[in-house]
């Protein structure tokens, strides 16, 4: 093998890395989901206590349900920017390893006919996407980690306004 074979994998690990850090939307993908489940509680909520004050009944306890959506709602708005600052983290370090990965490129055109060992070539096929693949999953875990509460909340919120948690079963 040689050093010129892996130009185009180290190519994709430039631009896998770079696309990484500068991924500044990965927690609008993490979070939308919650975030519509959150709207549309606060949505149905809002329609109830207009609902039951029409009937003239008391609406405090659809007051509070609603109340707690919107501290839940609160909660993942912090959530989120604790989220942003580890992936800032993240992006510096995919930073860095695409300019590594681009100074390996520049090498490896520089010494094209270089003959590769097994070990070398491992690493030039690990490091092109090893990092990236590696923060992008601890970010996804810690996302999924932070937020378990959250979306525990959420489902609660969900069992409450629609009686499903008196119940046991969706009406």
């Amino acid at each position: 093998m040689k050093l010129s074979d892996f130009s185009s994998v180290l190519q994709l690990g430039v631009g896998l890395h770079a696309g990484t850090a500068l991924l500044q939307s990965i927690a609008e993908f993490a979070s939308s989901p919650l975030s519509h489940r959150i709207n549309r509680l606060v949505k149905i909520a809002g329609l109830r206590r207009d609902r039951i004050s029409r009937g003239g009944s008391d609406t405090a306890s659809i007051e509070a349900i609603e109340s707690d959506i919107l501290d839940t709602q609160t909660a993942l708005e912090l959530k989120k920017l604790h989220f942003f600052v580890e992936y800032k983290y993240a992006a510096a370090m995919n930073t860095i390893v695409a300019f590594s990965l681009f100074g390996l490129l520049v090498w490896a055109a520089a010494c094209a006919e270089s003959t590769v060992s097994d070990q070398l070539a491992f690493f030039l096929v690990f490091v092109s996407a090893g990092p990236a693949l590696i923060s992008l999953g601890v970010l996804w875990w810690r996302w999924d980690d932070n937020t378990a509460g959250i979306r525990t909340s959420i489902k609660e919120h969900e069992d409450k306004l629609f009686d499903r948690g008196m119940t046991g079963n969706a009406k």
